[in-house]
C-alpha cells in the first residue's frame, strides 16, 4: 500500500504542476490579449493593469501553494483519502494490545498452574 500512496503522491504533484504552468499561461495570454483591447478602445488609459495586478495576485498564492505544501502534505492527504491514517491507527493500538497481552502471559508462573484434563478424571 505504500508504494501506491507514493505513486499517487507523485501523481497529484505533478498534477499540481501541471495546473500552476496552465494557469500561467492563461494568465499571459488574457493579459496580452486585454492590453491589445485596451489599446485599442483607450490608449490613454490602459485599463488591463488592474486584470494584470488582480490576477497576478491570485497567481503568486496559487504558486506559492503549489511549492510550498511538500511532500508532508501530499502523504496526510493521500492517507486521508485512503483510509490508511486509521488503518495505521488501528495496527499500532493492536500492537500495544499484543503487547500488553504478552507481558501478562509472561509474568504468569505455569508450573503453578493445576491443568484440568478431563480425560485423566474420567
Amino acid at each position: 500500500m505504500a508504494n501506491c500512496t507514493t505513486l499517487w503522491s507523485v501523481v497529484y504533484a505533478e498534477l499540481q504542476f501541471v495546473e500552476r504552468y496552465a494557469h500561467l499561461t492563461a494568465y499571459g495570454a488574457v493579459n496580452v490579449f486585454l492590453l491589445a483591447v485596451s489599446l485599442i478602445i483607450s490608449p490613454s488609459y490602459l485599463w488591463f493593469i488592474f486584470s494584470l495586478l488582480g490576477w497576478g495576485i491570485v497567481l503568486v498564492i496559487h504558486t506559492f501553494g503549489v511549492f510550498s505544501t511538500g511532500r508532508e502534505w501530499q502523504a496526510r492527504k493521500m492517507e486521508e483519502l485512503t483510509g490508511l491514517k486509521e488503518t495505521k491507527d488501528e495496527i499500532h493500538r493492536l500492537t500495544e494490545r499484543a503487547d500488553a497481552l504478552v507481558t501478562i502471559l509472561a509474568s504468569v508462573d505455569w508450573n503453578k498452574i493445576e491443568y484440568y484434563d478431563k480425560a485423566a478424571r474420567d
